[in-house]
């Protein structure tokens, strides 16, 4: 079972570096989020970093599948996950959010904490209305 504080990529000590980290994550990730609409999926997650003497960049790629309830029919049904995003950090005095992919860390931060941006990048990825495949043709139809 993962742990959230087993979630991390480690920062490399020199001034320049790339490191790779990948994640066969399950239900018990979803699991580890309180109030989370997500119980159930299986995703595949790479995450490459690359650092320079005053940047850090974060590339995931997460591919699996996250089962969703049909607004239409409650139904449960499969939706596929394929995401591409990229997180950047500028090393500075200390930790804050400086917009939504930009982050400023600390200089002697020797870890980065990724299972919330997992998680944040799969559930905004869910579409506003989720219908059973089945019904995509008729939804086709209305547009």
């Amino acid at each position: 079972m993962i742990k959230l504080h087993e979630m991390v990529i480690q920062v490399p000590r020199t001034d320049t570096g790339s490191s790779q980290e990948v994640y066969q994550l399950d239900d018990t990730f979803f699991k580890l989020f309180e109030g989370n609409l997500l119980e159930t999926g299986k995703l595949n997650v790479n995450i490459k970093l690359d650092k320079t003497p005053r940047h850090i960049q974060l590339l995931f790629s997460i591919q699996g599948e996250i089962e969703l309830s049909c607004d239409r029919t409650l139904e449960p049904f499969n939706y596929p996950i394929n995401i591409e995003r990229v997180v950047h950090f500028k090393i500075g005095d200390e930790d804050k959010e400086l917009d939504m992919d930009l982050y400023m860390i600390e200089r002697q931060a020797s870890s980065i904490q990724v299972a919330q941006h997992i998680y944040d990048f799969v559930n905004l990825s869910i579409p506003m209305k989720r219908l059973h495949p089945r019904f995509a043709d008729e939804e086709e139809d209305i547009d």
